[in-house]
């Protein structure tokens, strides 16, 4: 017995005592979260990243010799004497 099974076996064990009503309940608020899962596509789940793709397409192509050239540890040092 997997453990999936033993778990499913668990809960039946505990609901085993519930009232007809509070079953219902459970059922109903199980499949209302299914259905949560279900109306949101998974396309949906994944745009956050695909809005990203081409942000830097309008910067030059030699942004990293640009960063380069611009930091300051290649400033002049005056020389001891």
């Amino acid at each position: 017995m997997s453990n999936e099974e033993r778990l499913i076996l668990d809960y039946m064990t505990l609901l085993r005592h519930l009232s007809l009503d509070l079953k219902l309940k459970l059922i109903s608020r199980l499949t209302e979260s299914i259905r949560n899962e279900f109306v949101k596509p998974a396309e949906e789940k994944d745009d956050s990243w695909k809005s990203l793709f081409g942000v830097w397409s309008d910067t030059e192509d030699d942004l990293a010799g640009i960063i380069r050239k611009n930091r300051l540890s290649e400033r002049d040092i005056p020389p001891f004497e």
